[in-house]
């Protein structure tokens, strides 16, 4: 089965992006892509925000932190650093300060 110019677009904002990531984790950003609002956000800008709502909802504290009564932005803030480190292993850069434009989270509901 071939794939769509949108998945060809995918894969290659991944590696562009994400040059480090497993599989595993490679193949649910991709599957995260395809849903809801990222559907039909460009391939690049699809790519980075699921990376970083995987890191977010994966490893860390962030959906403990909604459990325990916090809000969004407050658990938001005391996951950056644990977001940067591991969406830095897998090869994208981004600065603490750069989420405060950022809301690629759909779902807050902890899984």
């Amino acid at each position: 089965m071939s794939k769509t110019r949108r998945q060809q677009l995918i894969d290659e904002a991944m590696a562009m992006l994400l040059p480090n990531i497993p599989l595993a984790y490679a193949l649910t950003i991709r599957h995260s892509t395809a849903q809801g609002a990222l559907r039909t956000a460009p391939p690049y800008r699809a790519v980075r925000l699921a990376a970083i709502a995987l890191a977010r909802h994966q490893f860390t504290g962030y959906d403990a932190m909604l459990q325990q009564g916090y809000d969004r932005d407050a658990a938001r803030f005391f996951v950056q650093e644990d977001m940067c480190m591991q969406l830095q292993e897998w090869g994208l850069t981004i600065a603490p300060n750069e989420f405060e434009n950022i809301d690629g989270d759909t779902n807050d509901t902890p899984q």
